[in-house]
């Protein structure tokens, strides 16, 4: 892990969390490799600043002028207006950014957003700063709803800016869990589906992917509730009924909105349905979060320094609060983040811009992410595997010699994720900027958190956008039932796993074979 101490940043990002970071990071380099193919490829690179005492992440990203912008990223070891109090001033001071920002996810007023909305804070305050008093009536609250806005100019380029949806547009959005039950309920008013277990699994596969989350929130309110204990309409009337009571089936809009209004700061993450509280004070706030107030009350003393936060609905701040929307909120945010930088950071509005040094984004050979453009330079293969595995992967990997650049095969570089210095902290970058991804299925492979948690989520997701083919290759007997590898082809095919073959060279050879029909196949559509 290299260094850095007293060097000038163009853009530094402030996030509350390291998940925003890893978000934000998926989200720049997706849209490096993506939308933006004509500029060189997003790589971050991991740093100590000892003045910190932190971990910080930086790259060069290119604007719309095709001028290189220096951008550092790290997040608060306590998250809240504390922390960002005490952390930001250091983080300005150290790197004397001409733009700051804060991005990732924030709770969203549940009858003015939806989930994967953009909240552009026009203005911030803290909802839960002021004075208690005593009357006849027992104590009252009384907010000091001092606010810190948004800079003039900043504001005016966000409202007349429209190139997020381009980018933006990308991202696969989640179905959100009321789209899920509606689609259910709705399902079940068909003939001949009496019961949830009645409709075909590839039908609640693409409609319901969180079926048991969706199947329990139906089932909740006792006598009240839409499903039954075995799954059955309730009362299929009050079903039928739905249409004139509210939009039903409900179904989430194509693409997120931007809200450019008051967001609301506090100390508690709320799961209470605080809203109307706030917006007795604050009438337009759609947002509550616990960073944005510190973030703007301190840039504006800082004066010389532009400055945005840009966060995105993971949830309404509710009783039905859950996780199911964090990653996507993460990356939209980001990405919005991500194209507002590009039109905005310029020599245009920053004269010194082209004085400023540049930070080296170092890289080993085996490491090069110089152009990851299939059409010309060819492909790139990631190999997910447990280190316990590596002699397996190395036998494999002889098998595919010759899919290798260096015998004039497409494969222009391969990566593995713990087998280089320092390429584990960056496994996540190599891995959305590969085209085909081996998974080296084994039990240890499914024993280790980061593989199984991260790595083959993230991979799904890979494939599922159109962006990669994944492989997954059955090293060792392994139980897979209950997993999401359980009903994908796995290699070898419907063969036993390598490790039972007489032959491993045999079993190498069919795994190879099919691993080149893949690759081939995906080289021809990328052309």
């Amino acid at each position: 892990m290299s260094t850095i101490a007293h060097q000038q940043f163009d853009i530094c990002i402030l996030c509350a969390l390291a998940e925003e970071v890893e978000r934000l990071k998926e989200a720049f380099q997706d849209a490096s490799t993506i939308i933006f193919k004509n500029q060189p490829p997003i790589v971050f690179q991991r740093s100590y600043n000892a003045h910190l005492r932190r971990n910080c992440d930086y790259t060069i990203i290119t604007n719309k002028e095709g001028e290189q912008l220096s951008v550092l990223v790290t997040w608060l070891p306590d998250k809240g207006s504390l922390g960002t109090g005490i952390q930001l001033p250091v983080l300005l001071r150290e790197f004397n950014p001409l733009f700051a920002a804060m991005t990732g996810f924030c709770a969203g007023d549940r009858e003015k957003t939806k989930l994967g909305d953009i909240i552009v804070a026009a203005q911030a305050f803290l909802y839960d700063a002021g004075k208690v008093i005593t009357d006849e009536n027992g104590s009252k609250f009384l907010p000091d709803n001092s606010m810190w806005s948004l800079p003039i100019d900043v504001l005016h380029t966000v409202q007349g800016f429209d190139d997020w949806k381009s980018v933006v547009e990308k991202e696969i959005r989640p179905a959100s869990l009321l789209q899920q039950c509606d689609w259910l309920l709705n399902r079940l008013l068909a003939p001949n589906t009496a019961r949830v277990d009645d409709i075909p699994k590839s039908e609640l596969d693409k409609h319901v992917p969180d079926r048991v989350k969706a199947i329990k929130e139906l089932q909740k309110g006792g006598t009240d509730a839409y499903l039954t204990s075995d799954r059955r309409l309730n009362n299929p009337d009050r079903i039928s009924g739905l249409p004139y009571e509210r939009d039903f089936p409900f179904e989430d809009a194509p693409q997120p909105a931007v809200h450019i209004a008051a967001m609301a700061s506090g100390n508690a993450v709320r799961a209470d349905n605080f809203f109307k509280e706030i917006q007795a004070h604050v009438r337009g706030t759609r947002a509550i979060e616990m960073e944005a107030a510190a973030f703007y009350r301190t840039l504006a003393e800082f004066g010389s320094i532009q400055y945005m936060v840009v966060k995105s609905v993971s949830d309404y701040g509710d009783e039905n609060k859950d996780d199911s929307y964090r990653n996507y909120a993460g990356k939209i945010s980001a990405l919005y983040l991500l194209a507002f930088l590009r039109e905005y950071v310029n020599s245009s509005r920053f004269p010194y811009l082209k004085l400023r040094e540049k930070p080296t984004i170092a890289l080993s050979e085996d490491q090069d992410l110089s152009s990851p453009e299939t059409s010309q330079d060819g492909l790139n293969l990631f190999y997910s595997f447990a280190p316990e595995d590596e002699d397996m992967r190395q036998d494999l990997e002889k098998h595919l010699v010759l899919l290798m650049a260096k015998r004039n095969g497409p494969i222009k570089r391969a990566y593995a994720n713990n087998i280089h210095a320092g390429l584990s902290n960056n496994a996540a970058e190599y891995l959305a900027q590969s085209q085909i991804i081996l998974l080296l299925i084994s039990p240890r492979f499914i024993a280790n958190d980061n593989l199984y948690e991260k790595q083959l989520k993230r991979a799904f997701e890979l494939q599922k956008a159109g962006k990669a083919r994944l492989i997954p290759i059955l090293l060792r007997p392994t139980q897979l039932q209950g997993s999401p590898l359980a009903s994908v082809v796995i290699l070898p095919r419907n063969k036993p796993p390598i490790s039972e073959w007489k032959s491993k060279d045999a079993a190498y050879y069919e795994v190879s074979k099919e691993i080149r029909e893949v690759v081939e196949a995906f080289k021809k559509d990328m052309e």
